[in-house]
Order: structure tokens, then sequence, then C-alpha cells
């Protein structure tokens, strides 16, 4: 049976890329190139192709922000989901989920809106033979903590990744670890091992942060010696020089 010849076809699809077909080896059988994105899709049925039902890995996927990528990291394996794709797409809900009010300022560099370019560097980065559970971190190595990227990412043991986790605040103005009681008096509040230790009540807020940063570095130098066997040297500098900015 000689097949048609649907070689050099094409079809704009809703997302305004032109979809043209490059190699037709039958209707069940077919390659197709996303020409804005010269991305190349193989083994798609023509039909598929006719009603315009074929994505580009390169297509966003989640949020409107990321997406899978065109490259050898797939986000699942025997119909399981791989650990890195699901690090991945966590990352990405938690800083553009509106839901999570926490992270409403924090974002994922646009390199790592590739899935592919997040799981190279996870692959570089992370041993899983030392680190088993570790906590992808991003405030330890940034001043700031509001943004995914290998510059500003690295692995720790969760209960180094807790005692950065940022409480709460009022809705007033106060340093880090201070909290207003009764509108009259400051306390100072540190979070060790995921539990919340008061460090007592002060006139003013200065006082209060003096206290609270004294004690909170004093935390984390602690537990970058408990850890300094283990933990790349960047990571480990950085905890020794950690400091408590307001």
């Amino acid at each position: 049976m000689e097949y048609p010849n649907r070689l050099g076809e094409e079809r704009i699809f809703p997302n305004g890329d032109v979809v043209r077909i490059i190699k037709y080896n039958n209707s069940q059988d077919i390659d197709v190139l996303f020409v804005k994105q010269n991305i190349i899709v193989k083994k798609r049925r023509y039909h598929n192709f006719k009603i315009m039902n074929i994505k580009s890995r390169e297509e966003k996927k989640f949020r409107n922000t990321a997406y899978i990528g065109n490259g050898d990291n797939k986000s699942q394996y025997n119909n399981v989901k791989c650990k890195i794709y699901k690090k991945w797409k966590s990352m990405i809900e938690r800083c553009y989920c509106m839901d999570i009010v926490s992270y409403t300022y924090v974002e994922v560099c646009k390199d790592w809106h590739n899935f592919q370019k997040f799981a190279e560097w996870y692959r570089e980065n992370y041993n899983p033979k030392i680190m088993g559970n570790w906590h992808l971190d991003k405030d330890i190595l940034s001043d700031e903590g509001k943004i995914y990227s290998p510059e500003y990412c690295c692995f720790v043991p969760g209960e180094i990744n807790m005692s950065f986790c940022r409480k709460k605040k009022q809705n007033i103005i106060l340093p880090s670890g201070v909290f207003l009681v009764h509108g009259k008096y400051f306390r100072s509040v540190l979070v060790k091992n995921g539990k919340n230790i008061y460090l007592g009540y002060f006139k003013n807020e200065i006082e209060a942060f003096k206290e609270y940063k004294k004690e909170k570095e004093k935390h984390i130098k602690e537990m970058a010696q408990k850890y300094k066997s283990v933990l790349p040297k960047k990571t480990f500098n950085a905890l020794i020089n950690y400091s408590v900015k307001e």
C-alpha cells in the first residue's frame, strides 16, 4: 500500500508555533518539528498532528512558568515520579502558588524553570550516599533568600534547614525573631530543632533582637560543627560566618 506523502505538512498550533512534519513513515509514526522552539518530537500519530494534540517538552506546564524541557531527564520511570522531579515540582509550586503567602516574593531562576537544567545541577551536587533525605535550601548562601538558583542553593540536613525557616510575623515591623506581647513587651523566639525556644522578654525591640541574634548565630555555628565532616566546604563556611540580619 502506498502512503500519501505528507512530509513538510504544517499546522499552526494553539501556542502559536508552526509545527512541521519532518519524517513520515506511516500514519502511526511521524516526527514533527516545533519551528519556533526548534524542538523535534518523534514517533507521534498523524491524527494527533492533524487535531494539534502534540506537545513539545518545552511547553510550559506548571503555573504557566515551568516546563519539562528537552533532554534525557524524565519526570517518571515505570510510572513512578522520580525524586528529582518531585523536588523540582515542589519548588515551583512553593514559588508560584498564590496560596502560599510566605513564598510570595520568592522566585526560581529562569534556567530552573526548565526541569532539565535543575536535574543536571541536582545530579552534580547531590550525593545520595551522604545526603540521604537532606533538604534543598536557598537561604544559607544568600543574604536575601529570595531566589532558587545554582548560586544560592545547597543541600543540608533537615535540622539545619528548619533553623532557617522564618516564623510568620505579626502585622507590625519588627526585627527577626522579635514579637510584641500584649502591646507592651518584646519577646525573643528562636526556632531550634523545629521547636520555639523563648529567650526572654525585653523592654524594647533592639535588646530583644540582640539576644536573638546572639543565640541564633551560636546555634548555627554549633550545627555547622556537628555536620562539618559531611557538609560541602562552601556550605560549612557560609554557616560558620552566618550573620543574622534584621
